[in-house]
């Protein structure tokens, strides 16, 4: 009778863990009409689309500039809650204010009788103010090919490290630029210089904003870091900002220049730190020009629908509008994500 008592509680228990191993949810959300690392989305009348897959009986969304509340389905960031038996398939952001050119993470929950599936983290960067104009973003996803970085008379350079290591904002993720003493090692020093490879026009604009995500960790007080500004081809720097023997961390920087000087410029980052020290790390580097008489406003909110019944996709756009008449309009596509290296291709002009 033990025997057997035993038998049935151990083929109970291999039930239960049997059953809870298979409950995984309905599973992922796909197709997100907003595509993974898309960029210049309007910052008013968005409307986040995607399907749900078969089983779903409610789901969540959350939303939220701070990857860390999305990823952790911190309810503060919840935009949108099915429960008990509400399914979603879309979500208007119009009573969200965006800010300009900000990345924003969303990530939406599937729930079906039993379990949940969350689904992966997309993200997309809302476009600038349309009396802006980006000249640059650049996350280091592909490198430091943006820049020319030169060793000062140092033994180590900028090159490109792990976000992970450094106390930055919480849009730096991946890979950041920095100038690692701390890694270069023990009777190292770091003296280098990494400048933007293209000079910057003011043409049509009153200025120009620089910015970054920063952290700048000194050991000493003979640790310096500069952002410079050359308006004469790199002849001659003006600093336009500076931190000598005083760290900055976790920090947003950003500085404005004024087109009243000259009509072109060039930037660059720029550390000495002499010895076996700690580091310089930046990431989510912009310039944009801003001032502009008479803006435009792109076409946005691009969505795309498969008609199965007769073998066709339709697409649909807001028109945007311009100074000047709009005349047409271009539609290219291209394999992969937005922010993959493949070519876009037009498809309709």
């Amino acid at each position: 009778m033990k025997t057997l008592k035993y038998f049935m509680m151990s083929y109970l228990l291999t039930l239960i863990v049997s059953y809870s191993s298979l409950a995984q949810g309905p599973g992922e959300p796909f197709h997100p009409m907003t595509a993974p690392g898309a960029n210049g989305v309007a910052t008013s009348g968005h409307i986040l689309v995607w399907e749900n897959p078969l089983g779903t009986v409610y789901n969540e969304v959350y939303f939220s500039s701070d990857s860390s509340l999305v990823a952790s389905l911190d309810t503060t960031s919840r935009i949108v809650n099915g429960y008990p038996s509400t399914t979603y398939n879309s979500k208007d952001l119009s009573m969200i204010f965006l800010d300009n050119f900000t990345k924003y993470y969303w990530r939406v929950v599937e729930y079906d009788s039993s379990n949940f599936t969350a689904g992966p983290i997309w993200h997309f960067i809302s476009r600038v103010n349309p009396s802006w104009q980006l000249f640059l973003f650049d996350d280091f996803s592909s490198g430091s090919q943006n820049w020319t970085v030169t060793n000062d008379g140092g033994t180590c350079v900028w090159e490109i490290h792990d976000a992970n290591k450094y106390a930055m904002p919480s849009n730096a993720v991946g890979n950041v630029l920095a100038a690692d003493a701390d890694e270069c090692g023990s009777g190292t020093s770091t003296v280098s210089t990494a400048t933007l490879s293209s000079m910057i026009s003011f043409e049509g604009f009153l200025g120009i904003t620089l910015e970054w995500d920063n952290d700048w960790r000194i050991i000493d007080a003979d640790d310096e870091a500069y952002a410079e500004a050359s308006s004469d081809g790199g002849n001659s720097w003006e600093i336009i900002w500076s931190r000598i023997g005083v760290s900055e961390r976790d920090t947003h920087e950003f500085t404005d220049l004024y087109s009243s000087k000259t009509d072109s410029l060039l930037v660059r980052f720029r550390t000495i730190q002499p010895g076996w020290d700690w580091w310089w790390a930046i990431d989510n580097v912009s310039v944009t020009l801003w001032g502009v008489l008479s803006p435009a406003f792109p076409p946005n909110y691009l969505t795309v629908f498969a008609d199965t019944s007769e073998q066709r996709v339709l697409t649909n756009w807001d028109p945007g509008s311009s100074p000047d008449p709009i005349s047409g309009y271009r539609l290219q596509r291209k394999d992969g994500l937005p922010t993959d290296s493949t070519e876009y291709v037009t498809i309709i002009d």
